[in-house]
C-alpha cells in the first residue's frame, strides 16, 4: 500500500458567485492575504489503521510514517512538524523522550489551544460589563456565556468574541471620529463591495486603507485612549481576540512561523491566568 495517495479535488464553485452574501471571517482573511494564497488542486489521503490511535505502538508507527512522508517530500535532513490532539500529544511526548528522536516537532492542535485561550479571555473580561451587555442585547444566554468563559465551547465562543470585538471597534471609531467622511469612508465602501464580489484586488484596497489610516488617523486614536482605563482595557481585549484568531488561522493554514508568533503572543496571557495545566 502506498504511503501517499494523491488525487485531483473537485470542488463546487457555485458558492463563489454569491455576491449578495458577505464572506465569513475565514473567507475575508483569505481574500486579504499578502501575497494571496495559492489554490491547491490535490488532496493527500493518509493511510488508515484499524487499531486505536491511543495505542503506543500505533502512535509510534504513525509518527515514523509521518517522518518518512516528510523526508520523501522535502528531504531527509528536515524536521517534521506534527500536530496532535492533546491526549495524543502527551503520549507522543513520552514516546519522543523514550526514543530520543529529535526530528519530530510536536505541537498541540487547534482545539485545546483555543480552549485555553478562550478560558484566558473569559477570566480577563469576567464581571467587566461586557457579559451583561451580551445578555441584555440577547445575543447569548447566561448559561452559554458561562460555558464560553470557562473555555468549554469552541465555535460559539469564537463567534461571541468576534461579535463583541467588532462592537468594541465600532465604539472606538465612533469615539475618535464623530462622523467619518471623505477618502476613508469612500475607500471602506469600495473594500466592502470588493469583498462582496470576491475581487482579487481586495488586498490592495485593504493596504490603501491601512496606509491612509496610519498617515492621518492613528495618532488621533492613540490620543483618545490615553489616560482612560476603560479604553486601555478594551484595547487589550481586542489584542487578545486577534491573537486567538491568528492561532486558528495559522493552524488551519499550516503556517508554522505564524503559529510560533501567535503562541509567543498568547503565552503571557496563559501565564497571567495560570492556565498552563
Amino acid at each position: 500500500q502506498p504511503i501517499l495517495k494523491i488525487s485531483q479535488s473537485k470542488k463546487d464553485q457555485a458558492n463563489h458567485n454569491q455576491k449578495d452574501v458577505m464572506p465569513t471571517w475565514a473567507a475575508t482573511k483569505s481574500l486579504l492575504l499578502d501575497p494571496p494564497q495559492k489554490i491547491t488542486h490535490s488532496e493527500v489521503m493518509a493511510p488508515l489503521f484499524k487499531s486505536p490511535p491511543t495505542d503506543y505502538a500505533t502512535l509510534y508507527t504513525v509518527l515514523m510514517l509521518t517522518q518518512e512522508i516528510s523526508a520523501y517530500v522535502v528531504g531527509p535532513n528536515r524536521k517534521t512538524i506534527i500536530t496532535l490532539d492533546m491526549d495524543l500529544y502527551e503520549r507522543a511526548i513520552k514516546i519522543q523522550e523514550s526514543v530520543q528522536n529529535r526530528n519530530w516537532i510536536l505541537r498541540p492542535g487547534e482545539l485545546h489551544y483555543c480552549f485555553a485561550s478562550l478560558h484566558a479571555l473569559g477570566k480577563y473580561i469576567d464581571a467587566s460589563g461586557l457579559d451583561t451587555c451580551g445578555i441584555e442585547t440577547g445575543i447569548i444566554s447566561p448559561a452559554s456565556l458561562r460555558q464560553i468563559y470557562n473555555g468549554k465551547s469552541f465555535k460559539r465562543g469564537v463567534e461571541y468574541h468576534i461579535t463583541t470585538s467588532l462592537a468594541c471597534l465600532m465604539l472606538k471609531f465612533q469615539a475618535a471620529f464623530p462622523e467619518i467622511t471623505g477618502p476613508l469612508k469612500r475607500e471602506c465602501q469600495n473594500l466592502k463591495e470588493a469583498l462582496h464580489a470576491r475581487e482579487e484586488d481586495s488586498n490592495e484596497k485593504m493596504q490603501e486603507i491601512k496606509a491612509y489610516f496610519a498617515e492621518n488617523m492613528e495618532h488621533d486614536l492613540k490620543s483618545a485612549k490615553e489616560g482612560c482605563e476603560i479604553a486601555a482595557f478594551l484595547e487589550n481585549y481586542l489584542k487578545q481576540v486577534e491573537v486567538l484568531l491568528n492561532i486558528i488561522a495559522s493552524c488551519r493554514k499550516g503556517d508554522w512561523e505564524g503559529y510560533l508568533a501567535a503562541a509567543e503572543a498568547e503565552v503571557k496571557y496563559l501565564f497571567a491566568h495560570d492556565l498552563f495545566h
